[in-house]
């Protein structure tokens, strides 16, 4: 059964861009979207970093807990054609971690990810009420971490998201749900309006 379902996912998208453009005819339209996504790089960035830390300080840090989860995101995108789209993505994640010192003391850390990336979709089916699709979107995350003696440190890395399936219902106002890995999230959802 698991070898049939990632066969018709392989296949989906090549049989659908065959055809021709008989569904809803979005070229040239605009859509802007914004939601949530849970799950993503920088919670799983954290959480490893939360283990490395405690692990490679022992006897200095009794405890790290960090708080926050997901990203929030917005973002529009161009119709190039009924089954194509292209465009600007950014996304927000704010991590708050408290170390608690074997002696007795508490650091706090504030890490915040700004992220903007090129986005690219390629639309499977495409009718008046229901978009199957997969994303694809890179560019750079801007990381910047302040501690609570004033120390701030800022990093530029490399960002990535690939959802390799998402479902938009509705027409010009749409909810949309993607599952995927990166920057926005293992599963994600959200609202859009398309003009």
């Amino acid at each position: 059964m698991k070898k049939l379902i990632v066969l018709i996912l392989a296949v989906l998208p090549f049989l659908s861009f065959a055809q021709s453009d008989s569904g809803f005819d979005s070229k040239g339209k605009i859509e802007i979207y914004a939601g949530y996504g849970l799950l993503t790089a920088p919670d799983i960035i954290t959480g490893f970093s939360d283990i490395f830390t405690s692990a490679l300080l022992p006897g200095m840090i009794e405890k790290v807990e960090s708080r926050g989860f997901g990203a929030a995101f917005g973002g529009l995108d161009y119709y190039i054609s009924n089954h194509f789209t292209a465009g600007l993505q950014y996304s927000y994640a704010s991590y708050e971690h408290t170390y608690d010192m074997q002696n007795q003391s508490v650091a706090k850390m504030n890490t915040k990810y700004h992220t903007l990336l090129a986005h690219g979709k390629g639309i499977w089916l495409n009718t008046l009420l229901i978009q199957l699709y997969s994303v694809v979107a890179v560019g750079p995350s801007f990381t910047k971490a302040d501690n609570d003696l004033g120390d701030t440190k800022t990093n530029t890395a490399f960002a990535f998201h690939a959802s390799l399936i998402g479902i938009r219902v509705g027409n010009q106002i749409a909810f949309f749900t993607e599952g995927g890995f990166g920057y926005q999230g293992l599963i994600s959802a959200g609202v859009s309006v398309r003009f």
